[in-house]
């Protein structure tokens, strides 16, 4: 069941919940609804439309609602359903609209903030992000058909977080229509769906499409309602157009044919087919009657429409998706480093987030590489409250770092560029340096190396190694904050020479320790400390691909998690592996007719694998499909 948010009217009676007594008795429109509401009702297992609002007047008084979710997340929600097989509000008389896209909405006029901003504005208002909006990405002032646009974006398959192309069905279909209006986003936008992509509408859109000499129309009418999708039908005005041309029904009639064609109501299903049946005879008669087509075509045309419409969708909604779309991909194009920072930052964030799919920061961070975009570590001088992107560099915000709050982040701003390593501790006459900047803040840019712009760390240099440089500033930072405040013997640098001398020789972290802590600190780990980025790129190179992409004729690589020796109910041994790619989600793996110690596999070996297939309980191979591979010599 899904339910939707009420829209707060009454602030000051919101949190007002009604009962089912309430609701029988509170308006004399529910005594006419005997089944809608039964006796000491009770709600399972209920979900929400992610933008779906109910308005009303005195909705408080008029719709009873339930409560989900606690404290800030708290939210009102109606009882009713309003889906595809269900549809209780419309039937009800209760307005709802479903707003979608708000996220999107949200990356583009950041966007369009960063383009002002660039510009010399420093604060752009909200006017004038709408009167750029108004000026240049409009779909009264964009140029719809710019072909650098559908090539850059559409034709090469370069995607960054553009709407309705998150999925590679999508972008595939897209390819192979090869876009060049933007009746082609429309189109692809209706046609990608499980109803269309079935009936194979796909392939008859992109052949006629092709070979528009050869599109062949049962009747020359309808032409005039086809032409703009290539003879295929995939909206639900078509339909409309159809009675209206062909069975010569005024327009303003035709939204009731619509209806009863696409009716899904479960409950209705014998009332629908016997509309439907209905329809056909009156069908039949009208086009007779108006233009004089023969039964036969009329009959041939009520089917076709009959097959097709129930998987129609509608023009007007579609075309706002594609207009969308489109202004996506223009800023994409046009002022790509804004529209990458933005995506960025909008997937770092929980609204970007969704329960189930995987790390939308790691999927955008990887659609950025494929522009052209390389990923650096973040760094004290660089780094911001949101990502920077410029120089095909990606430089990470200070925004999803444990203990590196807005605070910390204008303070260290405050005082940049940091050179040395006394400037993270102190002023130049030896005074502490920083009030907000604190220990654990410090902690944490040292733990995740986002101090290189310091030249600080490696063979020859200050330090040795990262953990030195948190051992002496950190494990020390009480001392030297003491040293700092003392009247007498306060040299700050003093003690900070003798503490480098005295740890020289500390061993490093280990890859599992730094994994850790970017987990912890991060929440998200930098795959290139197991697999370098230029092992990854000849992996690519050489067409295998991670884990993650997998597919059924593909050879692919993954890094080792666990390994253990099991057998079958036969008794016959076998290998189970825990494998993981660029998303770090894990999967299992079953090497079968397995006859060794282990190929020699631990934890963070490289494998490259052939699978014979996959099933819910994981991937499945033979000794003979996976090996072990040298990052070195890969390299070499």
């Amino acid at each position: 069941m899904k339910l939707f948010r009420i829209l707060k009217i009454e602030k000051a009676r919101q949190d007002k919940v009604y009962d089912i007594e309430h609701l029988k008795n509170c308006n004399e429109f529910w005594d006419t609804q005997p089944n809608l509401i039964a006796e000491g009702m009770t709600i399972a297992n209920c979900g929400r439309h992610a933008g779906g609002i109910y308005i009303g007047v005195n909705a408080l008084d008029q719709m009873p609602l339930i409560v989900a979710g606690k404290g800030d997340k708290r939210n009102f929600q109606t009882p009713f359903s309003e889906g595809v097989n269900i549809r209780e509000l419309e039937e009800l008389g209760f307005l709802k609209f479903d707003i979608l896209g708000v996220g999107t909405l949200k990356i583009v006029e950041n966007t369009i903030k960063r383009i002002l901003k660039k510009e010399g504005i420093s604060y752009p208002t909200h006017s004038q992000v709408r009167e750029w909006h108004r000026k240049y990405l409009h779909p009264d002032a964009i140029d719809m058909d710019d072909q650098n646009v559908y090539k850059n974006v559409f034709w090469d398959e370069k995607y960054c977080t553009i709407f309705q192309f998150a999925e590679k069905d999508a972008k595939r279909l897209m390819k192979e229509i090869k876009p060049n209006c933007f009746n082609d986003i429309v189109a692809s936008i209706s046609i990608n769906r499980p109803g269309p992509m079935s009936l194979n509408v796909n392939k008859d859109y992109i052949n006629n499409k092709s070979n528009p000499d050869k599109i062949q129309y049962k009747h020359p009418l309808l032409k005039d309602c086809l032409s703009d999708s290539h003879g295929t039908m995939l909206y639900q005005e078509q339909l409309q157009l159809i009675y209206h041309k062909l069975a010569g029904v005024p327009l303003d009639d035709t939204d009731g044919v619509r209806k009863s064609f696409t009716k899904k109501d479960v409950s209705n299903k014998e009332k629908a087919a016997k509309e439907r049946d209905e329809l056909k005879i009156d069908f039949l008669k009208r086009c007779k009657d108006t233009n004089g087509i023969p039964e036969e075509t009329s009959s041939e045309i009520f089917e076709f429409m009959q097959k097709l419409v129930q998987y129609t969708f509608n023009r007007s909604h579609a075309a706002a998706y594609a207009a969308l779309t489109y202004q996506c991909a223009f800023l994409q194009t046009y002022h790509t480093d804004e529209w990458v920072a933005s995506c960025l930052d909008h997937a770092s964030t929980e609204k970007g987030k969704a329960v189930g799919k995987e790390d939308p920061k790691a999927v955008t961070i990887k659609e950025a590489k494929s522009l052209g975009y390389v990923l650096s570590k973040g760094d004290i001088n660089k780094s911001s409250k949101t990502f920077v992107v410029e120089n095909n560099e990606i430089i990470p915000s200070f925004a999803s770092l444990k203990y590196v709050g807005k605070t910390v982040v204008d303070e260290i701003e405050r005082f940049r560029p940091y050179k040395i390593a006394e400037d993270l501790l102190i002023n130049q006459s030896g005074t502490w340096r920083h009030s907000k900047f604190n220990k654990r803040a410090l902690s944490t840019l040292i733990s995740l190396e986002a101090l290189d712009s310091l030249d600080l760390v490696g063979e020859g240099k200050q330090f040795k190694h990262y953990k030195q440089l948190h051992h002496v500033l950190i494990e020390n930072y009480d001392l030297l904050k003491r040293t700092s405040a003392r009247k007498k013997n306060n040299d700050v640098r003093a003690v900070l020479k003798k503490l480098i001398e005295e740890s020289i020789d500390m061993p490093d972290w280990s890859t599992e320790e730094k994994m850790a802590m970017q987990q912890e600190l991060a929440g998200s780990v930098d795959f290139s400390l197991i697999v370098p980025e230029e092992v990854q790129e000849e992996l690519y190179k050489e067409g295998i691909v991670t884990i993650d992409n997998w597919t059924p004729d593909s050879k692919c690589w993954a890094v080792v998690s666990s390994v253990a020796l099991a057998t079958t109910k036969t008794g016959k041994p076998y290998l189970k592996l825990k494998l993981f790619g660029e998303s770090m989600k894990e999967h299992m793996c079953m090497i079968w007719n397995y006859k060794g110690t282990g190929k020699g596999l631990k934890q963070n070996d490289v494998v490259v694998a052939e699978f014979t297939g996959k099933t819910d309980f994981g991937f499945s191979t033979f000794p003979n499909k996976i090996q072990k591979i040298n990052k070195d010599q890969w390299l070499s």
